[in-house]
Order: structure tokens, then sequence, then C-alpha cells
């Protein structure tokens, strides 16, 4: 199995799919991953969000409604 940093290397770039179920935790996931990612490199595309995303949990984080 080949390391992150090889894949990498070797392709220029890495792919990620996040699939799962409503409310699993995918859009959480995915924000806080991004969060740790440089936002030079890192995209993010959203084929089918299920109504929640980013802007509910940043509601919920800031205390707002």
């Amino acid at each position: 199995m080949n390391s992150l940093e090889t894949i990498i290397s070797e392709t220029g770039s890495l792919k990620t799919i996040i699939c799962g179920p409503p409310h699993s935790g995918k859009s959480v996931f995915v924000l806080n991953l991004l969060e740790h990612l440089p936002r030079q490199k890192a995209y993010c595309f959203r084929a089918c969000p299920d109504g929640e995303g980013d802007y509910t949990c940043s509601c919920r984080l800031s205390g707002s409604s």
C-alpha cells in the first residue's frame, strides 16, 4: 500500500469521496478536515448536500440560531 505522500508525488493530487446517509456527520467531518488542510491546495465540491453543511455547523459553533 502506498503512503499518502507517495500518491500525491506520483499523481500531483489526491481526490477523496465522502459519502453516507443523511445526518451521519459528513458535513462536520468535511468542515473539520478543510480547517486542517492548506487553503491554497484544498477544494470542496458538494454534489448533493443534505441541506445542513457548513452553514448549520457554523451557526451552532457561534451560538446563533
